[in-house]
């Protein structure tokens, strides 16, 4: 299994990726490769700090675009998550990386967490 760190799922969505990292992805088969949970939450905390605009909407679509079929199942969408964090963003709070993964995390659990053990 190979972990994609933050830095190669940046690369993966710029308009002309480093033409390295694309080959060396393409020679992986898509079932070795992974992603963490705290890649996934920088990269979604980053789009949604963009302004609205096209910038915004296209890398909201190549990061869903290229993480189908190796990021986790059900992945809240970019423009969906972490709003609390955002909202704080703009008040100009510091947001730590704990609160950051913590707002991950949570989104990615059952609705009704009483029942875990």
């Amino acid at each position: 299994m190979i972990i994609l760190d933050t830095n190669v799922l940046s690369e993966m969505m710029r308009p002309v990726p480093n033409l390295q990292v694309v080959r060396w992805l393409e020679r992986e088969p898509l079932v070795s490769l992974a992603t963490t949970s705290i890649s996934i939450a920088e990269i979604c905390y980053g789009i949604l700090r963009l302004p609205d605009g096209r910038r915004k909407v296209g890398l909201q679509d190549r990061f869903e675009e290229f993480g189908q079929g190796f990021m986790p199942e059900p992945t809240p969408t970019p423009y969906s998550m972490l709003p609390t964090l955002k909202k704080k963003d703009e008040a100009e709070a510091a947001v730590e990386m704990a609160e950051l993964v913590l707002a991950f995390v949570v989104q990615l659990l059952p609705n009704d967490v009483s029942t875990l053990e």
